[in-house]
Formats: C-alpha cells, sequence, structure tokens
C-alpha cells in the first residue's frame, strides 16, 4: 500500500515539477526577446541614419554632417621626386656635398679603418658605378664588379 500511495504521488508531483520549469523557461525567453527587440530598434535607427547621410551625399553639390572628432582633412600631396644625375659623371676630387646634392644618397656604402669609404650607386638598366672617399673627397670611380655567375654542373646517373 506505501508502494501504491508513493507512486501515486510522484505521478502528479512530476507533471507539476514540468509545468515550474516550462514557466521558467518561458519567461525567460521573453525577457531575452524584448531584450533583442531593443536592440534591433536601435541598430535600426542608426542604420535609418546612414540611409539618410547616403542619399543625401549621394546628391551634387551635398553636404554631409560629419561627427565631431571625425573631421575629414585632405591628404598631404606628395613631394616631388627629386631626381639625380646619372652617376656615371662622378669624377675624382668631388666633394661629399656635392656627390650628394648631384648623384644623391648611394645605395650602399662601406667604411674602412683608415677613414676611407665606399659608395656604391646603382642606377636603374645601367652597371653601377662605385665612388671611393678619403678626408671627404672622391679618389677614385670605378664600375661596379659585376656579379660572378654559379657554374653549374651535371651529373648523369645510369
Amino acid at each position: 500500500m506505501r508502494c501504491l500511495v508513493f507512486l501515486a504521488a510522484v505521478a502528479i508531483a512530476a507533471p507539476a515539477q514540468t509545468v515550474v520549469e516550462h514557466a521558467v523557461i518561458g519567461a525567460a525567453g521573453a525577457k531575452a526577446a524584448a531584450a533583442a527587440a531593443g536592440v534591433g530598434k536601435a541598430a535600426g535607427s542608426i542604420l535609418e541614419g546612414v540611409r539618410r547621410q547616403l542619399q543625401s551625399a549621394a546628391k551634387p553639390g551635398a553636404q554631409v554632417a560629419v561627427p565631431a572628432g571625425m573631421a575629414a582633412e585632405p591628404a598631404p600631396k606628395p613631394a616631388p621626386a627629386i631626381e639625380y644625375a646619372d652617376p656615371a659623371g662622378i669624377t675624382v676630387g668631388l666633394e661629399r656635398a656635392e656627390l650628394l646634392r648631384k648623384f644623391g644618397e648611394p645605395s650602399m656604402k662601406t667604411a674602412a679603418s683608415d677613414g676611407a669609404e665606399t659608395w656604391f650607386y646603382t642606377p636603374p638598366n645601367r652597371d653601377g658605378i662605385v665612388a671611393t672617399l678619403c678626408d671627404g673627397k672622391v679618389t677614385a670611380v670605378s664600375p661596379a664588379p659585376k656579379p660572378k655567375q654559379e657554374t653549374a654542373a651535371v651529373v648523369i646517373l645510369q
């Protein structure tokens, strides 16, 4: 008999538990849906404002409102490219300052412990020029050495 009463009590309580859980889950879902609706309305109003701005900007001569702190500034004009003389014109006795003014910075520089410097100029579509400087003056000018080509060996195995 006790067993029968216990089973009857469980049979009545189980659906009640299900109803309570369903109500709690339903309430949480309703709150989430209400919050999502608020977010959706806010996003919709933002997008509507963007749409109006784009439509007004599409009209010729239209002024577009720019939010504070986002003022557009014109891009600075690039500096004109400096064109230097052909490095083939480097001559012995040329001062360092004149060398830089006429021919620009070399593509590479090396310095020796005795103070001598070697400046390498590589103009486009031309052979390179090597200028040696001592005490601030060009003491030697020569064509840049050509890179050595690697030799390849072919081995045939039979």
